[in-house]
């Protein structure tokens, strides 16, 4: 993680959403063998690893960015089978993930995108959104493209 990169502001859950589903797209790209954009895919590695292991200034204890546990506890149990027993199983989880997302982004040799992690960037947007759903604080609408008639649908 580049030093802008790694003090950069964390994002709303709602651009942290979008990122990972991004993500999710560029990656399908790329498994299907069509060129694609590892902008996204290192960003989400940036801000993933941001939210999951927090600088934490010399506290006793871990933690990831608060208002993320039960997000990426979901996630966890989503593809995992083991309950969880700690936050540094969690971590552990993310920071693969991370290390899978940044060598992806930079075309290291025997990397290779699958559907696990394009999966994972699916359920990590799912998680997040439902996050901001359960939270009541905003209603996520569906614009109608200015070119499209309303009876297309898409109001």
């Amino acid at each position: 993680m580049t030093a802008d990169r790694a003090h950069a502001p964390t994002l709303s859950r709602l651009m942290f959403s979008d990122l990972a589903l991004r993500s999710a797209v560029e990656l399908e790209r790329g498994f299907r063998g069509s060129d694609y954009q590892t902008d996204p895919i290192g960003d989400l590695a940036d801000v993933l690893e941001r939210a999951a292991q927090p600088a934490n200034h010399g506290a006793p204890f871990k933690f990831v960015e608060p208002g993320y546990y039960q997000t990426f506890e979901s996630l966890y149990q989503s593809k995992k089978s083991d309950p969880v027993q700690s936050i540094e199983q969690i971590q552990e989880f993310m920071s693969q993930a991370v290390e899978r997302l940044r060598a992806i982004e930079a075309h290291v040799e025997g990397s290779q995108i699958d559907k696990e992690l394009i999966s994972f960037c699916i359920t990590l947007h799912r998680e997040l959104i439902r996050g901001l759903a359960a939270e009541g604080n905003s209603v996520v609408h569906e614009r109608r493209h200015p070119g499209l008639p309303t009876s297309s649908g898409i109001r």
